[in-house]
């Protein structure tokens, strides 16, 4: 019998999940609030309702469910992860607590407990209100200010001077979805993705670490590749520190992830997630990598309760995402790239007559896979010219 996996966001990116779990034994019901989603015409079943709603899709479970079966795991690729612990425990379905799922969510509530019991982060305070910018006392310089709720790096500003504090506390605050912000010490270094998973038995299984491109601006990733360069004993401190900050907010079941920094010689934690890296990361770059499936793996764990065997050091091949960024803003008027190729995977969330708004935004992005980054890179870099790109005036 087959086994359904209830997937909560079914946008563009998530096509790739549902292909990958529906090529093994699996059945993917997905939820989303637009019955015309990217991924409604291949999931198994379309439950119409909000992601971010977990009473609405409760609800919209129970009336489509006439046979009363229900879902072996509820994951997300998105931020949806709150509900996702909601709607599993309201369907007797194992899951981390709903309390350290909330936590994980909010940048405050989880620094405020790192900072409590010593795990390296960022020093910072949590602002709930403009007021509370005066009582605070003056940082030093360079310093990040971003939301305490946010997405995809949204908000988050790199500020130099005190003259431009009150602007990023603002647009922070704005995009925060509790209107609360978080300015924390600027650290210099390497971003670091990690991905792990806890069992049954709540034992951390460190499955992955890549390590972000930078695009020249602070704070917009241009792409990530994996393996890293680390040592091992950087390695080691690198997970010790990935499943202490889990611990510490009690996220201590399921597949999680963590934003860190690197600055030469320790490991800071930026933000911890109860899911993994985005598509890009999870559903290309690491099965690259690895050549093997990071979802069906960890899923088919949840799914029958038992251990996930998964060694960290056992990359087959070097892998790499490059993000592909606009040189202008405006309307497209053609926008066209050779098929995926061996070793080569692509994906654009644009297409012709749709706007580009903001050149700091990807309009897509390729991943690679060769023997070597070198290999990556020549591969990437040949691919990336034969796209082509024409916007209107």
């Amino acid at each position: 019998m087959k086994k359904i996996a209830l997937l909560i966001g079914g946008g563009i990116q998530e096509l790739d999940a549902i292909r990958d779990l529906k090529s093994s034994d699996w059945l993917v019901w997905v939820v989303d609030r637009n019955p015309s989603c990217a991924s409604a015409p291949i999931a198994d079943k379309l439950i119409v309702a909000d992601g971010y709603n977990a009473e609405d899709i409760i609800q919209a479970l129970v009336l489509s469910n006439v046979n009363n079966v229900k879902p072996d795991v509820v994951f997300t690729l998105t931020e949806l992860t709150t509900s996702v612990a909601i709607v599993s425990h309201a369907l007797g379905i194992h899951a981390p607590s709903i309390k350290s799922v909330a936590i994980s969510q909010s940048k405050g509530a989880s620094k405020f407990l790192w900072i409590k019991s010593g795990v390296k982060t960022p020093a910072g305070i949590v602002l709930k209100n403009y007021s509370d910018l005066k009582k605070t006392p003056r940082f030093s310089y360079p310093c990040v200010v971003k939301p305490a709720i946010g997405a995809g790096g949204n908000g988050v500003s790199l500020v130099k001077k005190n003259s431009d504090l009150k602007k990023a506390v603002g647009l922070a605050m704005d995009i925060s979805r509790n209107n609360v912000c978080v300015i924390e010490d600027y650290i210099e270094g390497t971003l670091v993705d990690g991905n792990g998973f806890f069992d049954r038995m709540n034992k951390f299984i460190p499955l992955s670490i890549s390590t972000r491109l930078a695009s020249g601006q602070f704070l917009i990733d241009s792409g990530a590749v994996c393996p890293t360069s680390f040592s091992e004993d950087e390695k080691r401190k690198f997970f010790q520190l990935f499943e202490t900050a889990c611990r510490e907010i009690g996220l201590v079941y399921g597949p999680v992830k963590i934003d860190a920094i690197f600055d030469g010689k320790d490991f800071y934690v930026l933000e911890i997630a109860a899911r993994f890296h985005g598509p890009r990361n999870s559903l290309h770059l690491i099965p690259m990598a690895y050549e093997r499936s990071l979802l069906k793996s960890t899923l088919g764990s949840m799914a029958d309760a038992r251990s996930l065997h998964w060694d960290y050091n056992n990359v087959k091949r070097a892998s790499m995402h490059i993000d592909l960024f606009p040189k202008r803003t405006g309307i497209i008027k053609k926008l066209s790239a050779p098929a995926d190729a061996k070793n080569i995977y692509a994906r654009f969330f644009k297409k012709d007559g749709e706007i580009i708004l903001d050149k700091k935004k990807a309009f897509g992005h390729v991943t690679v896979s060769a023997k070597n980054l070198d290999g990556c890179r020549q591969l990437s870099d040949d691919y990336i010219k034969t796209i082509e790109v024409e916007i209107y005036k």
